[in-house]
């Protein structure tokens, strides 16, 4: 079992201030030890933010479960280019497609407000 690492103040402090308990919106992984926030909290986030986005497939092929999504996102000033990927390497579900585009959202998300790399998406780990 991972030790408990400390939720940064500064991140509690960013979800609180888009209107969201934190207490709510993120978990801790049992054996990494980290933060992970669900996605419809990222969705919740990314729209009072005001996050804009489109989606770009990059490949699919779904009879070998692999998908390769590319998001691009702004926040006023700041965009983002990020990558969602999903297959049978990292990704036990039937929906790959999904799977690819919800990471790739929800990565873009987090890098636009400030948290990324304190906290992850749930999607990323599963």
């Amino acid at each position: 079992m991972a030790q408990n690492k400390v939720l940064n103040e500064t991140v509690k402090q960013i979800i609180s201030g888009l209107g969201l308990d934190w207490k709510e919106a993120l978990w801790q992984h049992p054996q990494s030890g980290l933060w992970l926030m669900l996605h419809r909290y990222v969705e919740i986030a990314g729209a009072k933010a005001g996050v804009k986005y489109d989606h770009e497939p990059v490949e699919f092929n779904t009879s070998q479960g692999v998908a390769v999504v590319k998001c691009t996102a702004t926040l006023g000033n700041n965009t983002v280019v990020t990558f969602g990927e999903a297959s049978p390497k990292n990704n036990k579900n039937s929906y790959p497609v999904s799977m690819a585009e919800k990471r790739a959202y929800d990565r873009a998300v987090l890098k636009l407000i400030g948290v990324h790399g304190f906290i992850y998406s749930e999607d990323e780990v599963s």
